[in-house]
């Protein structure tokens, strides 16, 4: 189950928002006066850009540009520098629980590479086998969760790469494009497993849109009940 990423998201862009929200998180890493945590409305008003030109730009639509990463960093009380800088240590990503744990369940629901029904254990021998602690009781305990998460983003990222889907569905929840697209594949390759295929991938069918995906996989389920 291998599924494409989605156009314009270069690493750099990557690298300037998960700076971006490394910073506005972590207070303790920042010349900030104030230690709090920032919201992104505030930091969009200190930096003076508009709510919606800051999250086109948080969801990778387009690029911030020189300017930009100047008043950002600014606002956020570092350098611009620390905002293009590849990150010396694992980041930690604070993410939405209720929401993180809807995504995990949802990639648990579609066969994994290979057509197999996911389970647990194998992905937890997947990334000891990368040298990342994980277990299956911690996979449990995520797949529940209710309250506001951290946690490491090269976690997120192994997981994802686990289920064969882009890393930002995992690591930026506000990328509506790649939630689309990875979830009406998701839908579609539950749709050909129960359908009796063994090894099935959403990406045989071309570059459709998200909607057509949906529409493939209803008409299965819909083949499927009536035989």
């Amino acid at each position: 189950m291998v599924r494409a990423q989605v156009d314009g998201a270069d690493e750099f862009s990557r690298r300037i928002v998960l700076n971006i929200e490394r910073f506005r998180d972590n207070p303790e890493q920042t010349n900030r006066t104030k230690k709090v945590v920032l919201t992104n409305r505030d930091l969009a008003k200190a930096a003076g850009l508009s709510e919606n030109y800051f999250y086109i730009r948080m969801r990778y639509e387009k690029p911030f540009n020189v300017n930009d990463i100047t008043a950002l960093a600014k606002a956020l009380g570092v350098t611009p520098d620390d905002l293009t800088a590849v990150p010396t240590e694992d980041p930690i990503l604070r993410l939405d629980g209720p929401e993180l744990a809807r995504r995990l369940r949802q990639l648990a629901s579609a066969p994994v590479q290979g057509g197999d029904e996911f389970r647990a254990a194998a992905l937890a021998k997947s990334l000891e086998d990368r040298g990342i602690a994980f277990t299956a009781e911690r996979w449990s305990s995520l797949t529940e969760e209710t309250a506001p998460v951290r946690i490491a983003e090269s976690l997120m990222v192994a997981i994802a790469e686990f289920f064969g889907v882009d890393p930002l569905y995992l690591v930026n929840f506000h990328h509506v494009e790649v939630t689309e697209r990875t979830e009406a594949e998701l839908a579609l390759e539950s749709a050909l497993h129960k359908a009796g295929a063994k090894s099935v991938s959403a990406r045989s069918l071309g570059e459709m849109s998200p909607s057509a995906l949906r529409e493939v996989a209803k008409s299965i389920k819909d083949i499927t009940k009536r035989n």
